[in-house]
């Protein structure tokens, strides 16, 4: 794995052009790279806020899509 994190929006369906998550305060949910090369790699689900706090959300495996 490199150094760095690969974080992305979570989106609200398969759809590459589909809407990120949103809560009804703006806060958007992101999903990063925990594991990687492993079956059912963990990742991790969070809110970025707008005032630019992050709020973890939970530890999901590959396929959990939920925020």
């Amino acid at each position: 794995m490199g150094s760095g994190v690969s974080a992305h929006r979570l989106r609200t369906s398969e759809q590459r052009d589909a809407a990120p998550h949103t809560r009804a305060d703006g806060a958007v949910c992101m999903r990063a790279y925990v594991e990687e090369g492993v079956p059912q790699s963990r990742r991790l689900h969070y809110w970025k806020v707008k005032d630019g706090l992050v709020e973890p959300s939970r530890v999901v495996l590959h396929d959990d899509m939920a925020p």
